[in-house]
């Protein structure tokens, strides 16, 4: 998928906001990296041997038409009957908001481009109320110690924390990343 879509320079991504050289990043954290034959094996260890059915709801536009055919046929190929539900895009935003969905998948500007996560992880962290709690809950604080302007130890290992939970508890998967290339001529200014 990472090659088809990316044009050649997409590549597997597994930490969401962040990106090597960010607050938090910690390769020795758990990832998901793509594993049919592990798929099959929780499945039946779930007591799903023939497999489970569920939709994935995507907005209809592309390119996530498109990713939603990927994943669709990557899922149903291990044993996750896949049902691509295309929708409008603010039905689809209302249905996510309400929590109606049995998976879904947004594209963003994954990976920090500021060096800092809280940048990026504003809207999951604190503006996702139900991932915020998950988060929270799960380390009986809230993410507080990482904010703010520093670079300290203390607000590296909060986001660290952060990440663990995440990725540990699978809240928010990724699949792919396309590096974003920009250009401009030497004469343009401003």
């Amino acid at each position: 998928m990472a090659k088809a879509i990316g044009f050649g320079f997409g590549q597997p991504y597994y930490y969401g906001e962040w990106a090597k050289g960010t607050l938090g990043y910690d390769e020795s954290i758990v990832k998901y990296e793509y594993n049919p034959a592990k798929v099959t094996e929780l499945l039946k260890a779930a007591g799903f041997p023939n497999g489970i059915s569920i939709d994935l709801k995507v907005i209809a536009r592309e390119p996530e038409s498109t990713i939603g055919e990927f994943v669709q046929q990557m899922w149903t190929a291990v044993g996750i009957k896949t049902k691509l539900v295309a929708m409008e895009r603010l039905s689809w935003i209302d249905s996510v908001r309400a929590m109606n969905f049995d998976t879904c998948f947004w594209r963003g500007g994954f990976g920090s481009t500021t060096g800092d996560p809280d940048t990026e992880t504003a809207g999951l962290l604190r503006g996702a109320e139900q991932l915020g709690a998950m988060v929270r809950s799960g380390s009986g604080q809230d993410d507080e110690a990482g904010r703010g302007r520093d670079r300290s130890k203390k607000r590296h290992e909060a986001y660290r924390e952060a990440l663990r939970l995440m990725q540990e508890r699978a809240y928010l998967l990724l699949g792919i990343a396309v590096p974003w290339v920009n250009v401009a001529r030497k004469e343009f200014k401003g």
